[in-house]
């Protein structure tokens, strides 16, 4: 009996003995994973300050060149060089590896135990990371480099800005001062045909200008790209934007280009009626300015920033509180086209207090200019989606919450070009636009429109294309071939294939995205937005009927916002709306007949009847500064309505 008891306690004591073991083994390693998620929690906190305040000095600097002061030229290349060696920090790589390492053991080791979600959490935010530095990983010995295309791109932009551009008036021989942006609404709108034809060829003579340059910029932006391990610059946007190859981008777009340009089978005729029609100097005008001249009174430019915000309201779009700054008129040095950018990128305090982000974007307006208030319009439509998903993204790492990589461009512009198609859907014009008599924009003339137009509607995707392949030739090309000669020539070739016309034209190398690193090899996400939009609008239209005053198109914009970068262009697509993407919906518009298309718009007009119009406060929760450069226009602080009436005084004068 003594001895059963003797080994009992023996029993006892080990079993004790080995409880308090493994139980002090456990809390050792608790203790020790607590720790480690505690440094790594720190160290991500870390990245998202720095981060913040390299991201906020340079767009600081970015805004104020591209709004046409370039005295702080040398601090912005400053403050780029530092936001691209964050970027580039080797470092940080290192050690976000090493944490994401040690993550992926513990959360592999101990799945479906008690933390483990939250570690999953932390492996999420360091995969992130990882991608994010693995996207800017540059050798050493390319840094060097890429700070002297900065500044060699800094400094193209500031002379391309300052340059002296305009055209010899026709009837005077005097020579007129013109920006790009204004040459183009004069071959849009005048009705001289020979002003149209100068101001055509005072923009050629500026497209060919810069080309030196800018081939330049094209052999050093491969090797860079070569460097870090690409074929070349365009493989490397694609990738590290798109997360696509270029192939599959170029392949997209030779199958639109397959399918929509017969349409062009249909313009040739039209000189008969329309002599000199395909002449570019002719072709916009002759098939649209008078539709121009007809719908700029439903569209006047000082009170375009009332109907912006009305409609976005009712979709119940919200900016989350985010002060923003609009700088909407064209003036001599200031970038020539419309662009959003963002100086505070939504982040979170200390205390995981949510701080919405600042926003700026911009127009080229002309006062007194025909099409301005439209093509304001268009813009406050468009940048003012661009910043409302920039207000809307809710990641916790600040690097998801802006619109550069691994943000894509795709699914940038799918966010802004659906908000400027509900600007121009004629469901929306008939029920809103007014001219100043108080009359609404007529169906007649959305009829009239589509039974001229819709034949040529085609040659708004086939410009995008046109982008894809000049930029795709130009950074496949052979070095030896890339001579002013050469890239002219190919502009020159493609306008006559992308557009139809009769005569050369280099519209192509005025667009002003090919000149920067940021928005170069780039252009194909308009296209691609293009496509995906259609998809959402189909989407809208089959399940609830309307677009135009429907919250729920609100609702589901903000969700798709919140994900920030964290998920990808196709990712995004299929979550939200359940589809894959497909260029089909587009292409399948694009073929219909005028019938078709007048039928389907009378369907939807007739659909909103029973909706309500937006007649409710306006509430964007946004605290919004309208600007002429450094001149403070007006601010929603002083009441919504004085905003707008200051503005439309501004402008008058």
């Amino acid at each position: 009996m003594l001895i059963i008891f003797y080994f009992r306690g023996i029993f006892c004591f080990a079993f004790i003995f080995y409880f308090v073991s493994i139980y002090g083994v456990k809390k050792i390693y608790l203790i020790k994973k607590s720790i480690m998620t505690e440094k790594i929690k720190q160290f991500l906190t870390q990245l998202n300050t720095e981060y913040l305040s390299l991201h906020q000095k340079y767009e600081e600097y970015f805004w104020t060149s591209y709004m046409g002061d370039h005295s702080i030229d040398d601090a912005y290349q400053t403050a780029q060089t530092e936001l691209e060696n964050f970027k580039t920090n080797t470092s940080y790589t290192e050690q976000v590896d090493k944490y994401f390492d040690e993550v992926d053991a513990s959360t592999t080791a101990k799945a479906g135990q008690t933390g483990s979600a939250g570690q999953e959490e932390l492996k999420t935010r360091l995969e992130h990371r990882k991608y994010f530095f693995s996207l800017n990983a540059t050798p050493e010995h390319i840094k060097a480099l890429k700070e002297k295309v900065n500044a060699y791109e800094t400094q193209l932009q500031s002379d391309m800005a300052n340059w002296d551009t305009g055209y010899i008036d026709p009837k005077t021989g005097e020579r007129i001062i013109a920006t790009n942006s204004k040459m183009r609404l004069i071959f849009a709108t005048d009705s001289d045909e020979q002003v149209r034809k100068a101001a055509w060829e005072g923009m050629q003579k500026t497209a060919a200008d810069f080309v030196p340059q800018f081939i330049q910029l094209v052999k050093r932006r491969n090797e860079i790209a070569r460097a870090m391990g690409y074929e070349n610059f365009y493989e490397f946007k694609a990738q590290t934007e798109e997360r696509m190859s270029s192939r599959e981008i170029y392949n997209l777009f030779d199958e639109v280009y397959r399918q929509v340009s017969p349409k062009f089978d249909e313009i040739t005729p039209l000189e008969k009626e329309l002599p000199n029609l395909r002449k570019p100097w002719n072709f916009s005008y002759l098939m649209a300015g008078d539709f121009t001249k007809e719908e700029d009174q439903y569209f006047p430019l000082g009170e375009v920033i009332r109907p912006w915000a009305e409609t976005f309201t009712a979709l119940g779009i919200n900016y989350q509180g985010a002060k923003m700054k609009l700088d909407l008129l064209e003036r001599k040095g200031k970038y020539n086209n419309g662009f959003c950018h963002q100086p505070m990128p939504t982040h979170y305090d200390s205390n995981g207090q949510k701080i919405t982000g600042m926003t700026n974007f911009t127009c080229t307006a002309i006062p007194g200019q025909l099409g301005s208030g439209s093509l304001t319009g268009n813009t406050l439509f468009h940048e003012g989606g661009h910043a409302a998903h920039f207000s809307n993204m809710e990641q916790q790492d600040m690097i998801l919450n802006t619109e550069y990589a691994p943000m894509g461009v795709a699914w940038a512009e799918t966010q802004s070009m659906f908000c400027d198609t509900i600007f121009s859907s004629v469901e929306r014009r008939t029920r809103y636009a007014k001219n100043t008599e108080g009359k609404p924009y007529p169906f007649e003339l959305f009829e009239r429109k589509v039974r001229k137009l819709h034949k040529i509607a085609s040659r708004s995707i086939l410009s995008i294309a046109a982008i894809v392949k000049f930029e795709q030739e130009l950074y496949t090309a052979n070095e030896e071939d890339l001579t002013p000669e050469w890239v002219i020539s190919l502009a020159k070739f493609l306008s006559l294939k992308y557009f139809g016309y009769s005569q050369a034209d280099l519209w192509i190398l005025t667009v002003p995205h090919i000149y920067a690193w940021s928005s170069s090899a780039y252009y194909h996400g308009y296209g691609m937005a293009t496509m995906a939009l259609h998809q959402f609008r189909n989407y809208f239209h089959e399940k609830y009927g309307y677009i135009v005053d429907n919250p729920v198109v609100g609702e589901l914009l903000t969700k798709g916002r919140n994900y920030g970068s964290s998920l990808g262009f196709k990712e995004l697509i299929k979550t939200l709306i359940g589809q894959d993407f497909s260029a089909q919906p587009y292409i399948d518009v694009l073929l219909k007949s005028e019938d078709e298309i007048i039928e389907t718009a009378k369907e939807r007009i007739a659909k909103l009847e029973s909706v309500p119009k937006s007649e409710g406060e306006i509430n964007l929760n946004a605290e919004i500064e309208l600007r002429d450069g450094k001149t403070l226009i007006a601010s929603s602080t002083e009441g919504f309505d004085t905003m707008c009436q200051k503005f439309n005084d501004f402008v008058s004068s």
